[in-house]
């Protein structure tokens, strides 16, 4: 007995152990994938003096990194909301989509506090990053590979499935450009592997853990994983023989399953779902074809084995053509109806679009293909190394690959001369070492290699080969898509600016008591996505670059107010145009690097230094004070600039009736501009029909103006061919996307703010034919700011305190009235008034406000995401059932035992 125990811990430390060392010789390769990115930083000292290669690319740079810095630094702080999001937002439900509900971000959170690098440079982060990546990829490898040999599959065979999956081109494209999408890879396998084990024991609490982990990881991969895992547990429960109904009632225990992991993946799931569809996200052309577009079938090989996008599966993958299906077994079957239906999904639009959410066609799901591949490849490999006869068949493959490799030029792929070194090499290498594997294959079984020995090394040989390939192939996409490795003041400036722009940016933050908003021309005018900038320096902007920037903000800058943006994308914005009556209602105190002092400012700029500075003197800080109302209804009739106007004037309440009529009537003037006001170029205007030429010009004199003021030019402009154009108006451009493009925002109504001195409107758009309606101009005088910012300023919260998601103050008023603050309201908001639970009202669409009668008010708020509070709950009681019913199992197995 005692003998018999202590084998039994003899053997599981002996399999822990040769775990252990599974897991480092995983690690050292993923280490080999990722070398280009880590020789950099540790060749000269320890953190060396350069930050890794980085992949170009807006979304890593801009959106994607930024987002990492700011969230870790709220979680260091307790706060939930921060002012350095865009106009102000929920960091933990806006950045969902990139990392706020991921295990992986989690991990490398903690590695930072032990370390004390939260508050790290763009350098420090990205070493972060690429560890994380690392620790991603071995992780993959890892629960890849288990799960193959859990299966019984040889471990030649198992290594190369796994390499197959884990070491896929698509790994090394997103892997530290957009790492979020790689962190779901790890999931299937072990999911599987779960799955396996359920099967076998009937142990179902390990598989809803696992798929909770997959789902809480992050939403958007959690649905695209959850389908294939639907599919595969469809295919694999299924035995031959079985009873329908029999079949239905295991399906429906694992619907069990599936229902228990959602509630147990509550606290990431639904915060992620309330950011989803709160996001002004429009929904793109849905691509409803079953077949891909004429010429996809003599493309298709290059898509599976020369590609270095997605797959580049080992070519012997080809040779399971030979293998007799009803001679399989029955799991290689499986495998092989698996990839087979994944394969012909593959070829579906509507299947991509569908893993978009309906929307436009996206690949981001093709890892979920490579792995159908890559896991019946194992058996598919273990199959025909017990072939004697491939041999016949290995002359005609590898005479087609050779075919298809060379004719790549006139099937319209590009010859392998016209492509850079860095990848040209790789792929002619691998794409010979994928031959080499085929002609071991072929001659695997024959009598001169019977020996034993001379096996094994045929096998390592195909692993061999099959690892190189991968590495080569990710070195060289590494190679093409990465930027040399930059110094640390270099690598900084990409996110926050040049040494002295962050310096000036961060001297620019408000203390606790105070509040204002800074707003950078720069980032407004630039080619490059700095919207994010903010994240990083931490003072308050009024710009963002988020795929899940919350609809009422969206809305109301692009839609409401429309304005001015360069481009038609959901994904950002980026200040108000210089619209002077706008940066009032939000606060900005402070302009950046503008071409000239703007009304009302004066300039502050330090004597030495390249970036100027300019203080707004008339400004209504954190909050508005209001006391006429007008109805939304009335508010939608009037035109753009005189919603400017009302809003210094008048607030839009849910509930509250329309007071005293605003005077906007004494600010704004508007004409509607006719064809005949308008000289024209290269081009013709019948009725509102614009024939346009190239260098088609329409110009317009613009009356002088005597008042200090600004105009607004706003006109309706579609395009009749459904193609992509520019538009210029003087000196501001906006490029308008066909409604097919799969980042278009749809609308069709521009404005643009000229300056009061303008004397001329010229409208430049490209060659083509367009449908042009409600040509206006409009003047907005700033005779009466002044006056408008002393009523919005009779009353304002005295000992403000702005910290971590809770602001306090004190109001003495002397009427009842309404106080609209300068950030945008969310739900997660809660009011106390004198130590009572009130109401936060939704001022103008977008604003935060709170109703105040006459007298003393303490003001409390405090933020916390929506129904993160409820999903934790949730999430903390089915973790506390399912802890009850281990117990209970264990309790009742133990007195069972016992009876016996």
């Amino acid at each position: 007995m005692i003998k018999s125990k202590a084998y039994d811990f003899v053997k599981l430390h002996r399999r822990g152990v040769n775990r252990v060392g599974v897991f480092l010789l995983f690690l050292l390769i993923s280490m080999a994938f990722h070398s280009l990115f880590f020789i950099a930083p540790f060749s000269d000292t320890l953190m060396g003096e350069h930050a890794p290669l980085f992949f170009s690319g807006y979304d890593a740079r801009f959106q994607l990194l930024p987002s990492d810095y700011l969230l870790s630094n709220a979680l260091k702080d307790g706060s939930f909301w921060s002012f350095s999001m865009g106009l102000g937002g929920d960091v933990f439900t806006g950045t969902t989509f990139y990392c706020s509900t991921s295990i992986f971000f989690y991990f490398e959170y903690l590695l930072k506090l032990i370390f004390g690098d939260i508050s790290g440079s763009y350098f420090v982060l990205s070493i972060y990053q690429l560890i994380i990546s690392i620790l991603k990829q071995s992780l993959t490898l890892f629960f890849t590979y288990s799960l193959l040999r859990y299966e019984r599959r040889s471990i030649s065979s198992s290594l190369v499935g796994t390499m197959i999956y884990g070491l896929c081109p698509w790994f090394a494209l997103y892997s530290v450009r957009v790492g979020f999408m790689t962190g779901a890879m790890m999931w299937i396998p072990l999911c599987i592997l779960a799955f396996k084990k359920y099967q076998k024991s009937g142990n179902w609490i390990t598989l809803a853990v696992a798929c909770a982990f997959m789902i809480g990881n992050n939403f958007y991969f959690g649905f695209i994983s959850g389908v294939f895992l639907i599919s595969y547990f469809l295919i694999f429960s299924f035995e031959k023989g079985e009873r329908l109904r029999l079949y239905l009632l295991k399906v429906l225990k694992l619907v069990g399953v599936g229902l228990v992991a959602l509630l147990l993946s509550a606290v990431c799931f639904l915060p992620a779902m309330n950011g989803l569809l709160g996001a002004d996200r429009t929904q793109a052309y849905f691509d409803t074809s079953l077949l891909m577009a004429k010429g996809y079938a003599a493309i298709i090989y290059e898509y599976l084995f020369s590609t270095t996008a997605y797959f580049s599966f080992p070519s012997f993958v080809i040779l399971a053509l030979v293998l007799s299906f009803s001679k399989m077994p029955a799991l290689c079957r499986k495998k092989c109806i698996l990839a087979g239906v994944w394969l012909i999904l593959w070829t579906m639009p509507i299947i991509h679009g569908f893993f978009n959410g309906m929307s436009y066609k996206t690949d981001r799901w093709i890892y979920i293909l490579i792995f159908a591949i890559a896991y019946g490849a194992a058996d598919w490999l273990d199959e025909l190394k017990k072939l004697k006869w491939i041999k016949k068949y290995c002359a005609l493959l590898i005479f087609a690959m050779l075919l298809l490799f060379y004719t790549r030029e006139q099937r319209g792929l590009g010859a392998f001369e016209k492509l850079k070194i860095h990848l040209k090499l790789p792929l002619i290498l691998s794409y010979a070492l994928n031959i080499i594997v085929i002609v071991i294959i072929a001659v695997y079984a024959t009598k001169f290699i019977e020996k034993h020995k001379l096996k094994k090394l045929c096998s390592g040989a195909i692993v061999l080969c099959v690892l190189v390939s991968c590495l080569v192939i990710a070195m060289g996409m590494y190679a093409r898509y990465s930027e040399k490795s930059l110094g640390r003041n270099e690598s900084q400036s990409l996110i926050a600016g040049s040494a002295e722009l962050e310096t000036v940016n961060k001297s620019l933050i408000p203390a606790e008591n105070d509040f204002y908003r800074v707003e950078d021309e720069a980032i407004n005018t630039a080619q490059e996505r700095s919207e994010t900038r903010s994240y990083v320096n931490g003072n308050y902007t009024v710009s963002d670059y988020n795929s899940q920037i919350p609809s009422n903000i969206h809305q109301w800058i692009k839609r409401k107010l429309n304005v001015y943006a360069p481009l038609d994308n959901p994904s950002y914005y980026r200040g108000f145009d210089g619209r002077r009556f706008l940066e009032t209602a939000w606060g900005v105190k402070y302009k950046l690097n503008g071409d000239e002092i703007p009304f009302g400012y004066k300039d502050i700029s330090p004597e030495s230094g390249s970036v100027k500075i300019y203080e707004n003197t008339l400004n209504t800080g954190f909050d508005m004070w209001y006391e006429r109302f007008i109805a939304q209804a009335e508010l939608e009739k009037l035109d753009y600039a005189q919603r400017d106007a009302v809003l210094l004037q008048a607030a839009v309440v849910e509930g509250k009736a329309t007071s005293s009529a605003p005077a906007y009537e004494d600010a704004t003037s508007t004409t509607a501009l006719q064809p005949e006001d308008f000289t024209l170029s290269n081009c013709t205007l019948n009725g509102d029909t614009l024939t346009a030429n190239k260098g088609a010009e329409l110009i317009y004199k613009i009356p002088k103006q005597e008042e200090a003021g600004e105009f607004l030019f706003s006109l309706k402009i579609k395009s009749l061919e459904d193609k992509d154009f520019d538009l210029t108006v003087n000196d501001k451009s906006v490029r308008r996307y066909n409604d097919k493009y799969d980042y278009a925002y749809k609308s069709d109504e521009f404005s643009f703010r000229l300056a009061g001195e303008a004397q001329e409107l010229k409208i430049s758009v490209t060659e083509g034919k367009y449908r042009l309606e409600k040509l206006r101009i409009a003047f907005n005088s700033y005779e009466k700011l002044e006056e408008w910012i002393g009523e919005l300023n009779a009353v304002n919260i005295k000992n403000l305190s702005i910290k971590n998601g809770k602001i306090t103050g004190t109001v003495d008023a002397p009427r009842a009235g309404l106080l609209a603050l300068s950030m945008p309201y969310s739900k997660g908001w809660s009011l106390k008034i004198n130590g009572k639970r009130a109401e936060l009202k939704e001022v103008n669409g977008v604003f935060a406000g709170i109703e105040l009668s006459a007298g003393h008010s303490d003001i409390k708020l405090s933020y916390f995401p929506p129904y993160l509070l409820l999903g934790l709950i949730i999430t903390a009681l089915t973790a506390l059932s399912l802890l009850a019913w281990c117990k209970h199992k264990t309790l009742r197995e133990i007195v069972n035992k016992w009876k016996i």
